[in-house]
């Protein structure tokens, strides 16, 4: 199990605080680099994303600033044209490296995250900018996926119940853990809980 002091100061203060008068008896943190290759793939999708609008908006800006101006008068509703079309290309710029930093958020927040299981609940402690806390109840839990690698690390998805959308669709709600240390030993825990709320 993770220890309380392995976790940054201000983490670690942040769970005290949350599960104050529970007991803690499992707590990991999810893997930095499977975080990090878990949003690859939106990565490689704002490469080709972001090589077009890049170049889009650098034409665009090209033509606004770096053109010859005319000799006739420009009227105002010219103006309010190129301002809409560079916020509106802008917009998609933004898109493009949101994509291209999507990795490196996600093995940041990873850095910023702890799990833990009380004799309570699961919850999930994050801080970023500001102090974030998921809490999972044994009503809650209803059935459960591990995938677990040769060192006893891997991904728990927690299912915890059901709704559907708009258009009459079953949808399915889950947690994840992602590539935590001790996954059997989580699940094990959990389903504990689980048996404990049905009897």
């Amino acid at each position: 199990m993770l220890e309380l002091n392995d976790l940054p100061h201000d983490l670690a203060a942040a769970l005290k605080r949350e599960t104050k008068g529970e007991l803690i008896r499992w707590t990991s943190r999810p893997d930095g680099g499977r975080a990090f290759l878990g949003a690859s793939p939106i990565w490689l999708m704002g490469v080709p994303w972001s090589a077009l609008t890049f170049t889009l908006f650098g034409l665009l800006f090209a033509s606004i600033f770096l053109s010859p101006l005319p000799e006739r008068p420009f009227p105002a509703w010219e103006y309010v044209a190129m301002g809409a079309a560079l916020i509106f290309a802008g917009s998609f710029v933004l898109v493009g490296v949101a994509m291209l930093l999507a990795p490196f958020i996600a093995w940041h927040q990873a850095q910023r995250t702890v799990h833990a299981i009380t004799g309570k609940r699961l919850v999930t402690v994050t801080t970023v900018r500001s102090t974030s806390v998921k809490s999972v109840l044994p009503a809650q839990l209803v059935s459960f996926e591990r995938r677990e690698r040769a060192d006893g690390s891997g991904t728990l998805k927690i299912v915890t119940g059901y709704e559907k959308d708009s258009e009459g669709d079953r949808i399915t709600l889950s947690e994840e853990l992602i590539g935590v240390a001790s996954v059997a030993a989580a699940e094990q825990l959990l389903r504990k809980l689980k048996a404990m709320k049905s009897s």
